[in-house]
């Protein structure tokens, strides 16, 4: 949709203070399940079982500062947790303004993200049971007052049934059995892993002396890096009236003409989704010890066009690809008067992703699903790596630290349904360089290792794709025999066979299988790689 990039901000670290109620479309929605940002970091279930509240708040707070702060503006506030920062202007107390933005954020796991006619609905439906449940209950409260009325004493229910007669036994079994089907019919709100403001006061932030929770020393109000920005901000009033507005502020401020930072961050990130680097190489990083720009002016040129163009990312994606730049391919030709060679970021061979590569090989095969939205899939898990992780396996009734395998049938998704925790990586992802899941990744690391070869030779999700291209190939020649072959290579490479391979192929076809065939395809630098 093309949705304005601070917009999208806004949404992600402030979307419920936009609400001055429940959401009244899809568009208010996404407001609330946008926050789901702000529930991204560490979460002990358990620290309340040990008296660590307080450790598990401050390292809570302390990676939603240091992911928003590298994320959106490209500074390692991470640096100045502890102690002013080595190489950049940044202070120790420019981490606590910036944390002290979140302050007041809980987490809001009973707020309904329910449409309002919709929670209107609810309401009123269950409404209406709870008055069916208060009549038969009522009825229960009459037959064990009369019963008590005949023979008083101080008696539990179970004793009050056994003095009941079989008509009032009766009429007691069929209210208890009406009020559990009515119980069962009540509608339940939408909820989501959110987060809102708690209500006032909010809580104090102090500078802690070595980022130590048990150790703080001076009070900071909200701020922004004093090297630029010294003043505290004033805090805007949200439309939501039970909200502090701080989050709010900070937002509007990162997508902002004023802040330096966050509209060159993006469009680098855009620039490096492209041509496999960034115009920055560490697009996490925009400070001393970062990497300079490249190319400087043209980094501040796509800077202004999302900023003058209202921060549309499609008008800086229209830029890059239509330059010439992008559109420059290496070039070599053997006549010296007319050799040209062109050699530009854009012919640099990139392996695809750990998520890429999965998603290529369940494409190809067929294996596929569409599915678009709906709940997420949990992979199957080794027992090694479950062993590995015995937090995982400490079980208990809400299912947060367990591991739920989906069925089989449902593991042919997208990578992007897959659960993912942030102590475990899935290995088959891990694999292709899958990044922590603890920490804001900038720039996917690269590769080049022999558990790659042997995953794609010898593992299962190599194999089931190449049997099932090799069984669809068969049952294609059906009942007209076609080149097997070449239908290979449309399947996998997207392209028809040389001379030169269609001659190797057929030579290998004599003494091994098709699906072999299809293996070795899929484990082809032109399948694993982009140019």
């Amino acid at each position: 949709r093309d949705e304005p990039f601070d917009q999208f901000v806004e949404k992600q670290l402030a979307g419920d203070e936009r609400l001055a109620g429940p959401p009244r479309n899809l568009d208010e929605q996404d407001y609330l399940v946008a926050t789901s940002y702000l529930r991204l970091g560490p979460r002990d279930n358990a620290a309340g079982l040990f008296n660590e509240q307080e450790r598990a708040r401050a390292e809570l707070l302390a990676d939603l500062t240091e992911t928003t702060a590298s994320a959106f503006l490209g500074l390692t506030m991470a640096c100045c947790r502890c102690h002013d920062h080595k190489t950049d202007p940044l202070s120790h107390a420019d981490h606590y303004r910036l944390r002290a933005f979140f302050a007041a954020t809980q987490y809001a796991d009973d707020l309904p993200i329910d449409l309002a006619g919709e929670q209107t609905a609810i309401q009123e439906h269950n409404q209406k049971l709870d008055e069916e449940i208060q009549k038969n209950q009522k009825s229960i409260d009459e037959v064990a007052s009369a019963v008590l009325k005949r023979q008083p004493s101080k008696v539990n229910d179970k004793k009050v049934k056994d003095l009941m007669d079989a008509d009032e036994r009766d009429q007691v079994h069929r209210a208890e059995a009406a009020i559990q089907s009515l119980k069962q019919r009540k509608r339940n709100f939408t909820k989501g892993l959110v987060m809102h403001d708690q209500a006032e006061p909010i809580p104090p932030t102090h500078v802690l002396a070595g980022g130590d929770h048990k150790s703080p020393r001076e009070q900071v109000e909200p701020g922004f890096p004093t090297v630029l920005f010294p003043r505290s901000p004033t805090i805007a009033k949200p439309p939501n009236p039970t909200s502090s507005g701080r989050r709010l502020t900070l937002a509007r401020w990162i997508a902002s003409p004023e802040n330096p930072w966050t509209a060159r961050v993006i469009v680098n990130r855009i620039w490096q989704n492209y041509f496999g680097q960034g115009i920055v190489l560490t697009p996490n990083d925009f400070g001393v010890t970062g990497a300079s720009p490249t190319h400087p002016e043209l980094l501040d040129y796509l800077a202004m066009e999302l900023m003058e163009s209202g921060w549309s990312l499609k008008h800086v994606h229209r830029i890059i690809v239509d330059s010439s730049t992008y559109r420059q391919q290496a070039i070599s030709d053997t006549v010296p008067s007319e050799a040209t060679v062109r050699v530009t970021l854009r012919t640099q061979l990139r392996r695809k992703s750990a998520e890429q590569l999965r998603d290529s090989l369940l494409h190809v095969s067929g294996l596929l699903q569409d599915k678009g939205g709906g709940a997420p899939v949990w992979p199957a898990l080794d027992e090694a790596t479950l062993a590995a992780n015995p937090a995982v396996l400490d079980d208990n009734e809400t299912k947060t630290k367990g591991w739920y395998p989906s069925p089989e049938s449902d593991q042919t998704v997208r990578s992007l349904y897959l659960i993912q925790k942030r102590t475990i990586r899935i290995p088959w992802l891990e694999t292709f360089d899958l990044p922590e899941n603890a920490v804001s990744c900038g720039r996917r690391e690269s590769s080049l290792v022999a558990p790659q070869s042997l995953a794609m030779m010898n593992g299962k999700l190599a194999l089931q794709a190449a049997e099932q291209i090799a069984q669809t190939i068969a049952d294609e020649q059906q009942p007209y025999p076609s080149d097997p072959i070449a239908q290979a290579f449309r399947k996998i490479l997207s392209r028809n066979p040389q001379s030169d391979e269609r001659a190797a192929c057929t030579l290998f076809l004599e003494s091994r299988t098709l699906t072999e065939l299809c293996l070795v395809l899929l484990n082809t630098n032109e399948f694993a790689f982009v140019d």
